[in-house]
């Protein structure tokens, strides 16, 4: 392809992209002959080099959005990122109970009715966990 235009024609180009002085269609169009001439490198110069890097334009390709591939390996991170949080609130939520957490049940009152050779003794009495326990530990069975 022909070089239309020149070094600091291209130039002028990009200092006014940059200052964002150029039309939708001025823009395209610098886009379109950068993008075609980077894979050659026949235009040059910081200023070229830096309106390239912001256009995203990098060895003739310019940049698109995200690609497929992208966006599913951001789903598939946000995913297993999430099942891996419910999987440690479970577990942490088991080892709690199983641990220590029955500080919630030890105050809880148990009904109890004494029987002695299947005649009933008391009328039903409401005692804590440790009075429970205590009584237990009395009985002879």
């Amino acid at each position: 392809m022909k070089e239309i235009l020149s070094q600091k024609e291209v130039e002028t180009l990009c200092s006014l992209y940059l200052d964002g002085k150029l039309t939708v269609s001025e823009e395209r169009d610098l886009e379109r002959v950068l993008s075609m001439s980077s894979s050659k490198n026949s235009y040059k110069g910081e200023i070229v080099e830096e309106t390239l890097f912001v256009m995203g334009i990098a060895n003739g390709v310019p940049r698109k959005g995200a690609s497929k591939k992208t966006v599913h390996g951001i789903l598939y991170h946000i995913l297993r990122t999430s099942a891996a949080a419910v999987l440690l609130l479970f577990g942490v939520s088991i080892l709690w109970g199983y641990l220590g957490g029955h500080t919630a049940y030890d105050n809880s009152e148990i009904v109890c009715e004494v029987y002695v050779d299947g005649v009933k003794v008391t009328e039903p009495i409401r005692v804590n966990k440790w009075q429970w326990k205590a009584i237990t530990e009395a009985c002879v069975c």
